[in-house]
């Protein structure tokens, strides 16, 4: 199972198992399985609340500097930059171009040329340059 991040509101990224509740979207570390309370009143050690639009899953693919990639990030080659999304009609990851038609990430050669250069929670203009 791939693990999520979110952002908090502090800017700071976290990793591990996302948590939905009615309260708060939280992150709960990996290894942290520790829970108490009951139905919708459920809490977590060490959870940490994030904002629930930074909220995104691990790609099962590594860019050309062995990071892991998240569904959010931004990654570019060249003149080439796009975003990685979930597309929920094909079930499948993809860096979409403008036009909507998409790169779909199958496997870590199609992509593991590609570097991870930002995200677009904290760095959106970076999409504005691509050319292609």
């Amino acid at each position: 199972m791939r693990q999520y991040r979110g952002l908090t509101k502090e800017g700071k990224w976290v990793y591990g198992w996302y948590v939905q509740s009615q309260r708060a979207h939280n992150i709960i570390p990996t290894g942290v399985s520790e829970w108490y309370g009951g139905g919708v009143g459920k809490y977590f050690y060490g959870a940490t609340e994030v904002i629930p639009e930074s909220v995104g899953q691990q790609v099962p693919i590594k860019d050309i500097d062995n990071k892991w990639m998240y569904v959010g990030d931004i990654i570019g080659r060249d003149e080439f930059v796009r975003q990685i999304i979930w597309n929920e009609d094909f079930c499948c990851y993809q860096a979409p171009f403008r036009d909507g038609s998409g790169l779909q990430l199958f496997t870590q050669k199609s992509l593991g040329i590609f570097k991870i250069i930002g995200n677009i929670h904290q760095h959106p203009n970076l999409l504005e340059q691509d050319n292609a």
